[in-house]
């Protein structure tokens, strides 16, 4: 009676093999899948290859800000970096990128004027990129 009831309701040898293989993909699957963050985007990917400071802002008008930040990059790398503008209530109100051509220095200073839409309360440095 018992082994009636077992192949009733699926607890079959083959359905434990099944089950287990079905395991063991799912944590194989897990393993590969966490060693692709680690390499690409985890702490393994290495540092960033571009890093940014925001120094400040001033000349804040109606529709206008100057940002000034700072850009360490390896030197002979151009980059393009992107600055914001935004409102009281964190609106994006000006947008602008920026290309800046290969540099000997490792640290360079930029200031940079946005045109705005919209009244700015501050004034940063989006991000850049290798390009």
């Amino acid at each position: 009676m018992s082994a009636s009831l077992d192949v009733r309701y699926g607890r079959t040898p083959a359905r434990r093999r099944r089950t287990r293989l079905a395991v063991i993909g799912g944590l194989v699957l897990l393993v590969v899948a966490t060693v692709v963050w680690l390499v690409t985007v985890g702490p393994l990917a290495g540092g960033p290859a571009v890093q940014t400071q925001d120094l400040g802002f001033r000349d804040v008008t109606d529709r206008g800000v100057t940002v000034r930040a700072s850009v360490s990059a390896p030197p002979g790398s151009a980059m393009t970096c992107v600055f914001e503008a935004d409102d009281a209530t964190g609106a994006i109100v000006g947008w602008k990128s920026v290309e800046l051509p290969p540099s000997d220095t490792v640290t360079r200073t930029l200031e940079v004027a946005l045109r705005t839409t919209g009244t700015p309360v501050v004034g940063l440095i989006n991000h850049c990129r290798l390009t």
